[in-house]
């Protein structure tokens, strides 16, 4: 039996939620802001880059062609974009969601590392 949509989103839902409510943990995804709103138990970053980047990113790692990672790139921002919204009514782009969004096409994995941490501290979050 294969689960629908609409079942895979209450798992994923229920799950998050419970995730949430212990704290401490970090949750990557497209959908954890809206999920989580802006409890005092989470942190949402939004973590973004240029189209340009991502394709590259994507092609160099799948070991595919350019034309071919553009076309990935979109159809999976596509389809996270529509099942977020399908469920939840919002977009996952709308900065009220986050915290913070940074772009991880101008900084490295380690800045946006510190960046986060010295945000989070800044809240008295760590």
């Amino acid at each position: 039996v294969q689960a629908t949509d609409l079942s895979k989103y209450l798992k994923i839902a229920k799950n998050f939620k419970a995730i949430g409510e212990k704290g401490g943990s970090i949750v990557v995804g497209s959908g954890g802001a809206i999920l989580g709103g802006m409890n005092e138990n989470y942190f949402h970053v939004r973590l973004t880059g240029s189209r340009d980047f991502r394709v590259k990113r994507i092609s160099e790692a799948a070991g595919i062609s350019i034309e071919e990672a553009r076309e990935l790139v979109d159809e999976r921002s596509l389809m996270r974009t529509e099942f977020i919204s399908r469920y939840t009514g919002k977009n996952v782009a709308d900065p009220e969601h986050y915290h913070m969004i940074l772009r991880n096409d101008l900084f490295n994995a380690d800045d946006l590392a510190s960046i986060i941490i010295h945000a989070m501290q800044l809240k008295k979050m760590l």
